[in-house]
């Protein structure tokens, strides 16, 4: 029988997930998932027992909040984004500080409760995908519209999976419950990294896990996804390979080099194209950085302030400004702009924290550089659910005795 805590753990993390620019969120119906994952965030403090706050929390606490003043104060100077950042990076890594220092075995429950989750989710989209994006066996059930560049309908199967996108081969990418395939991409290689790099499991249950989100990051042609999934895997093959015998690892270096041919290929197939596109997504991305490189020139420290918009289009490309393309592909590049290096720092020392987690040192490089590749060329830097890791690591980093997570092994 699932426990109580168990459960909220499980409601908090389906939350998160569908705070990721998922559909729901992104619709005509505001379901403020932020709140409500912070209600029960609450609710999972003061139910879930554990130790009370020590004087290291307490410090962590304050400490946090002094940290953040400035930027709030520069914030609420320069726009109406206060409340905003606010609740999404003062209240919500307090209550994360909190819950993780109150009890010990949480972060556990936590990671392990997202990768069943996305591990789910896959397994869902998957079956939609091959029966219905790829076959047509199984046709639409409705239609759902979502306020996402551009605003338009898209095709609903039983309000559990929906096609963002169709026409070209590359086009029939595999977005789940998502408003963008490249979201869902980076949502499962931070699942995958943390399955195989923090949690460790190991059986067949893990074989699977570990496929599964491998076969669902092929589904998705996302070019960035793939190299941070290519990360992972050589990781853990480098990592196996000298134990194998000697004829096995022949055989194995042959199959990695042809695989890494097929997806080095396939990543340079689908580079192309973005780059030639109409929506010209590649572009976008190295815009996004151009600007918040010569938005840091000009204001180094606190960035020009979360919440405006204004200031950065000045230095987007005429390119881009003529095709009204507005939107951010990049959260490292948004929030750099955003906040500065004073801010970003916070997000330097959650990683910090975070490869403090894994013991061998060839591995904690790995994860991270499979979690910064994701932070650089994705939407999801700045959601809370991204928001929750770099707490974790911030709460792991202030700890010198020891840390939050022990490895299985």
């Amino acid at each position: 029988m699932i426990s109580y805590k168990k459960f909220l753990v499980y409601v908090c993390t389906v939350l998160l997930l569908l705070n990721c620019h998922s559909v729901y969120e992104v619709g005509n119906i505001d379901c403020h998932f932020d709140i409500l994952c912070i209600f029960f965030t609450l609710l999972l403090i003061i139910t879930s027992g554990g130790h009370l706050l020590s004087g290291s929390a307490i410090k962590l606490i304050l400490g946090w909040m002094l940290f953040n003043v400035p930027i709030l104060v520069y914030c609420n100077s320069v726009s109406d984004y206060a409340f905003t950042y606010l609740v999404k990076y003062i209240l919500y890594p307090i209550l994360i500080f909190a819950l993780l220092y109150m009890n010990e075995n949480m972060l556990e429950c936590i990671l392990k409760a997202f990768i069943n989750t996305v591990c789910t989710i896959a397994l869902i989209s998957l079956f939609f995908y091959c029966f219905a994006t790829i076959w047509h066996i199984i046709t639409p059930t409705g239609s759902f519209y979502i306020n996402w560049n551009p605003a338009r309908y898209v095709d609903s199967y039983f309000g559990i999976y929906f096609e963002v996108s169709g026409g070209h081969v590359f086009d029939y990418k595999n977005a789940a419950i998502y408003s963008e395939s490249t979201i869902f991409a980076a949502i499962l290689c931070v699942a995958l990294a943390t399955e195989l790099y923090i949690v460790e499991s190991h059986g067949k249950k893990h074989v699977f896990r570990m496929l599964l989100l491998i076969v669902t990051i092929l589904t998705t042609f996302s070019s960035g996804s793939y190299f941070a999934m290519l990360i992972c895997v050589f990781g853990i093959i480098w990592k196996n390979y000298r134990r194998l015998p000697k004829k096995v690892r022949m055989i194995t270096f042959f199959v990695v080099v042809l695989l890494a041919g097929v997806v080095a290929y396939a990543i340079w197939i689908i580079f192309m194209r973005k780059k030639t596109a109409i929506g010209q997504s590649y572009l976008v991305r190295v815009d996004d950085y151009l600007v918040a490189w010569n938005v840091l020139r000009r204001h180094p420290l606190l960035g020009v302030g979360f919440g405006v918009t204004n200031y950065t289009k000045q230095y987007m490309s005429v390119q881009r400004i003529a095709t009204g393309n507005y939107g951010q592909s990049s959260d490292m590049a948004a929030l750099v702009a955003s906040g500065g290096i004073y801010f970003i720092t916070s997000y330097i020392i959650g990683f910090l924290g975070l490869s403090r987690m894994i013991n061998e040192k060839s591995n904690r490089i790995i994860y991270i550089s499979a979690l910064v590749t994701i932070f650089a060329v994705s939407r999801i830097g700045a959601t809370l659910f991204f928001v929750l890791f770099i707490s974790a690591g911030i709460v792991n980093f202030s700890k010198r005795d020891k840390t939050i997570w022990v490895q299985s092994r």
